[in-house]
């Protein structure tokens, strides 16, 4: 589940940052370059993934995806900035209700690595511009001794 699931319009930003950190799954693509293309949108990569038909998987579909965002005007997020942008995106839902206050909360914690080093979803392209500095032993990462978590 994705914040894209909870939106109505197409948010090329938001579907960027879920492509960057591996949430947005390959066989929607062509589903959604087809969306795209009837609300407007048009651009030769957009068309080529909006007819593609066979599964392909995420390796075959990067650099094309990717492409088509950039021919878009968007810059692509690292993997640390995407995650924080999905904090935002997931922080917003479910301040308007649009979410359960658990959903929001169990995926800003799966997002946020702040104290709790890698979580073991967290694709390995990521995984060396996402890793948090280790607690001392014993810390307890709840008790940020009046420390701001920001």
């Amino acid at each position: 589940m994705q914040p894209s699931d909870h939106i109505d319009a197409l948010v090329p930003d938001l579907l960027l940052a879920e492509w960057v950190h591996g949430e947005l799954p390959p066989e929607t693509v062509p589903a959604l370059a087809l969306r795209a293309l009837s609300e407007g949108c048009d651009t030769p990569t957009l068309r080529r993934l909006a007819g593609e038909s066979e599964p392909l998987t995420r390796a075959e579909l990067d650099e094309h995806v990717l492409r088509c965002f950039a021919e878009l005007g968007l810059a692509t997020p690292t993997c640390g900035d995407a995650a924080a942008f999905l904090i935002n995106q997931w922080t917003s839902l479910t301040a308007a209700g649009k979410v359960t206050p658990y959903l929001g909360a169990k995926r800003i914690w799966l997002l946020s690595n702040e104290w709790w080093g890698r979580p073991e979803w967290v694709p390995a392209r990521c995984a060396t511009s996402m890793m948090a500095p280790s607690l001392p032993s014993g810390s307890d990462p709840l008790s940020h001794g009046g420390r701001s978590a920001g």
